[in-house]
């Protein structure tokens, strides 16, 4: 057995074969021949990916101004800068006042220093590795980050601990990274895919480097530059454990990563339109081969992630798992429903006996529960805004509107659906509202959610919304009007359903997308307990449920 001193220096080679390849070529990983992002139209579809549908600009432009919109903070650390191009554009657009960088690479921060002083920005660069870097044990930041460092980090466990200590309690951790296979060794379905589809074009379309794309060997990785894609396919999910996961855009790039430069790129980035349909069906095939089981996976990913949520209490692992069936809902819906636009137009009221189609449901639930209580200086809470189909509704008649989910996948179609101008997005952690600020929103909005949980759930979110809303209704202070939407077993159409699904809920075991048994008797003792004061019952406009208007209680600590 060899000792620790044998280890390490059997392993210093390998360091400096990685260091010398980054003094040497501090712009390798944007600047090769073919790079995949140099064509502008597979650059425009990853940053529409990165920003979850939300512009064809740069992903970083969007993070700073619509991600973090009206918001700066006081200071970032970047983990493995290179040569400085991302934290020169984030001191540009004020994200932080303090910005530290670091890199192994002296020739990268040199270039980065000369950089950033030609743009005028102040930013504190200095060298070091992200295998062993310490920080003061006080030294907090706000904002830690990293963009194609991660995936060159060994000890990514030590690296991950430490950036976990040093991010401020309300901090965010910012992720842009290649996750797939270590050492671009990659596994034979993705090679064959690759392959195949590279045999489709013609020598005169090629750049002429290889017949047959193939991985390098393990011996050519550590002749060229050992810590690449070190323990890539790691990343995601020890990120996983060590924070809490805000946000996951997939970016694609397990066929066009390591295709594109083996095509000639002066012809397709050309401009012509023979050229930019190729790259465009490139492009389509690749999203579909990642939409089909065992098919392709993301090769890249961007994460928004905070600390992990300290346990208030002990929490017996949920029977049901409304956050991953509703995760598991978002990400397949589009394989069943391909022919809509938006999450959740699937649901037309026609099982409800509301309505027939989209329109007419969408007509009802406006006329009937949203324009008759909300107005247009109105901030509005919705929980549960799923794909964000009522919170359309809502925006055409209040100022604000708050969007919360237990789904990080449905808060992404919300925002792919309602956009960054008067929205606010909150992950719910499924047992409490603390994501919300106290005295928020004037109105609480819960439409197509309750009838999907459990009473004793329902009741606890009922015991929690008041302190969230404005004003007094006892002094005449603003109404707190909420309107609460769940199903009622006891209707004919909601015995039906019920008697069509009880026998798979069985040992208090269910998925979270299935009905809940609640009634109207139910929630009437909820609300008459809780203090609020009911203003309307309603079992006829949606016949198998039931829908209260309603006026919080006053607050009391």
């Amino acid at each position: 057995m060899l000792s620790n001193s044998a280890n390490i220096e059997n392993e210093n080679p390998h360091k400096l074969t990685a260091q010398n390849y980054w003094e040497s070529n501090p712009t390798a990983g944007f600047t090769k021949q073919g790079y995949w992002l140099s064509n502008p139209i597979i650059a425009k579809a990853v940053n529409h990916r990165l920003s979850g549908g939300q512009t064809e600009g740069y992903w970083l432009t969007w993070l700073v101004n619509s991600f973090f919109k009206d918001q700066r903070f006081d200071n970032l650390l970047s983990v493995g800068c290179g040569v400085g191009n991302h934290e020169i554009l984030m001191a540009k657009l004020g994200l932080a006042t303090q910005i530290d960088a670091f890199d192994f690479s002296k020739t990268s921060l040199e270039i980065a220093r000369k950089d950033a002083a030609a743009a005028g920005v102040d930013i504190n660069f200095y060298q070091d590795d992200f295998n062993l870097f310490v920080l003061d044990k006080d030294q907090k930041y706000d904002l830690v980050f990293c963009s194609g460092s991660l995936h060159h980090v060994k000890e990514i466990e030590r690296c991950l601990s430490t950036i976990q200590k040093c991010l401020k309690p309300d901090g965010y951790f910012i992720v842009n990274e290649y996750i797939g296979d270590c050492y671009n060794i990659y596994n034979e379905n993705q090679l064959d895919l690759i392959n195949r589809i590279y045999r489709c074009f013609d020598s005169t379309l090629r750049s002429g480097t290889t017949e047959k794309f193939a991985s390098p060997s393990i011996e050519q990785v550590f002749t060229r530059d050992p810590s690449e894609a070190v323990r890539s396919k790691l990343i995601l999910p020890f990120l996983k454990f060590y924070f809490d996961v805000e946000v996951l855009n997939q970016a694609g790039g397990g066929l066009l990563h390591e295709m594109y430069p083996l095509l000639d790129h002066y012809q397709l980035s050309d401009g012509s339109p023979k050229s930019e349909t190729i790259v465009k069906l490139l492009l389509e095939i690749e999203k579909i081969l990642m939409d089909l089981p065992g098919g392709l996976s993301s090769d890249f990913c961007l994460c928004i992630l905070r600390h992990k949520k300290p346990k208030t209490m002990e929490i017996i692992q949920p029977k049901i798992d409304y956050e991953g069936a509703w995760d598991s809902y978002a990400q397949e819906w589009k394989d069943h429903h391909p022919e809509l636009a938006y999450l959740g137009d699937e649901w037309v009221g026609k099982g409800a006996g509301a309505a027939n189609s989209l329109t007419e449901y969408e007509a009802l639930i406006e006329q009937e529960f949203i324009a008759p209580y909300i107005k247009k200086e109105h901030t509005v809470l919705e929980i549960g805004i799923g794909g964000g189909k009522t919170g359309s509704l809502l925006l055409q008649y209040c100022d604000r509107l708050i969007c919360a989910d237990i789904s990080s996948q449905m808060l992404q179609a919300a925002r792919s659906r309602l956009g960054d101008d008067r929205v606010s997005y909150v992950k719910l952690d499924g047992l409490t509202l603390d994501g919300i600020a106290p005295a928020s929103a004037d109105v609480c909005f819960c439409y197509d959610t309750m009838v999907h949980v459990e009473p004793v759930d329902i009741f606890n979110y009922l015991t929690r919304i008041p302190k969230l809303l404005r004003g007094d209704p006892l002094r005449g202070l603003r109404q707190r009007i909420c309107v609460f939407h769940h199903g009622n077993i006891l209707s004919d159409l909601g015995w039906q359903k019920f008697a069509g699904e009880w026998d798979k809920n069985l040992l208090g075991r269910r998925d979270g997308t299935a009905f809940s048994v609640m009634t109207d008797t139910i929630m009437e003792k909820f609300l008459n307990h809780l203090n609020y004061e009911i203003i309307l019952k309603n079992t006829s406009s949606v016949p198998r449920d039931c829908v209260w208007i309603c006026k919080a209680p006053p607050y009391k600590e």
